[in-house]
């Protein structure tokens, strides 16, 4: 039972912690800083690089295609390969 008890109150501080943490995620802090400034000064110029809307197909052309330009590109990854 002491065990039991122990993980519980231990999750329960951890949720607790959990929700009084601010944000430290930049891209979500710059959203929120740039709508924040847009609202506040009624000007649309204020805006992110993360306010953009990118297509799912663009991010998975980038995402899968960049494993393969790096082992096109760094000598050290062939050598890596070769030792494995």
């Amino acid at each position: 039972m002491c065990i039991r008890d122990s993980i519980l109150i231990m999750a329960g501080v951890t949720v607790l912690m959990m929700l009084t943490v601010k944000e430290t995620y930049a891209p979500s802090i710059l959203k929120r800083k740039a709508a924040r400034l847009r609202k506040e000064r009624d000007d649309p110029r204020w805006w992110c690089q993360y306010d953009q809307k990118v297509s799912t197909a663009h991010l998975l052309k980038v995402n899968l295609s960049r494993p393969f330009i790096l082992f096109a590109t760094e000598p050290i990854l062939w050598l890596s390969l070769i030792h494995i």
